[in-house]
């Protein structure tokens, strides 16, 4: 497990100081969870991990099955503004909120240039995938 929890802060973008401040425990007990084998976090902890990160707590215990647990669309979308909202930490965080503030303001016109661009988008990586 101890492999997978550090992989799971750094797919997060975490230091360990950052990671335990998300999950209200110690960079210690994350230090001791990455590299002690047999010290993994509480199940209660491994559960807040699992819900923060919408991570499969099946691969974070064993390593089967994918690491993310899929989303709903819906959900998914929610989840975003939720982190885009609470995360001025993150120095990414400003630029999302200018581009979701632009796709606020769209036109209907607008929106269907944008799917138009979208679609195009969509094709090209299509086709370059299969050469």
């Amino acid at each position: 497990m101890k492999k997978r929890i550090k992989e799971l802060r750094l797919a997060a973008g975490k230091t360990q100081a950052e990671f335990a401040e998300t999950l209200s425990v110690s960079r210690g007990a994350v230090a001791i969870w990455e590299t002690v084998d047999d010290r993994p976090p509480s199940s209660v902890t491994i559960s807040l991990m699992c819900d923060k990160y919408n991570i499969n707590r099946q691969w974070l215990e064993t390593g089967e099955g994918e690491m993310y647990r899929s989303l709903p669309r819906d959900s998914e979308i929610a989840a975003f503004f939720g982190t885009l909202v609470s995360d001025d930490n993150d120095e990414r965080s400003d630029l999302k909120r200018k581009i979701v503030q632009l796709l606020a303001k769209m036109t209907p016109e607008q929106w269907e240039a944008l799917a138009g661009i979208a679609e195009s988008w969509a094709e090209l990586n299509k086709n370059e995938g299969q050469d």
